[in-house]
């Protein structure tokens, strides 16, 4: 009897290696930021600008099959087309968005929106343009008003400060982008486990 459960047990353990299937992940450096399977979801960019969406239906040598997904949003609901039987290398994928974006067609187009992302209005600058210049505009109403030349000396440190957390809002939106560029800081690789 105990022969006969380590001969299962071994079995067992021959298909479990066997059933393993290759996937691809995402990388910021050596981090892994999101790993991609067969039958994962993705949305990304080509190399020549347009933007795709759909399921990974097999990934093999640095390559995988895709069936693309466009939903269309109506009135009365919406209608979903799928297109199979890409073959798409890794290397064709110029950018991906970041975690969390979600995405939606108008037309032929992905349109990418912020979704469910944690202090967006901070790391896109929002926050701090609305301060500077919601500052700024209080300070030149308030010394309009009261017939007091706004930019003399003694008034000139509360709108330095207002247009300085203006400028670091510009800054951070110029620097904030919703996809993550391939390239040296980003990169897809590709995990064999197979080992043939």
């Amino acid at each position: 009897m105990h022969k006969i459960f380590t001969l299962l047990l071994l079995l067992l353990i021959v298909h479990t290696l066997k059933a393993q299937k290759d996937f691809f992940v995402l990388k910021k450096h050596n981090q892994t930021i999101e790993t991609f399977f067969e039958d994962s979801h993705i949305t990304f960019q080509f190399n020549n600008g347009d933007w795709i969406t759909g399921v990974i239906t097999k990934i093999q040598n640095d390559s995988f099959y895709f069936k693309q997904e466009i939903i269309h949003y109506y009135a009365m609901g919406t209608d979903t087309q799928y297109y199979s039987g890409y073959k798409l290398a890794l290397k064709d994928i110029h950018a991906v968005p970041r975690q969390n974006f979600s995405y939606n067609y108008s037309g032929n187009d992905i349109h990418l929106t912020y979704g469910n992302q944690k202090f967006i209005y901070v790391k896109n600058g929002l926050i701090f343009k609305l301060l500077g210049g919601g500052y700024l505009a209080l300070n030149l109403f308030n010394h309009l008003t009261e017939n007091d030349p706004p930019f003399v000396k003694k008034n000139i440190a509360p709108l330095s400060i207002a247009a300085a957390v203006y400028l670091v809002g510009v800054i951070l939106h110029k620097s904030y982008k919703p996809v993550l560029v391939l390239g040296k800081k980003y990169h897809l690789e590709y995990m064999n486990m197979h080992n043939n």
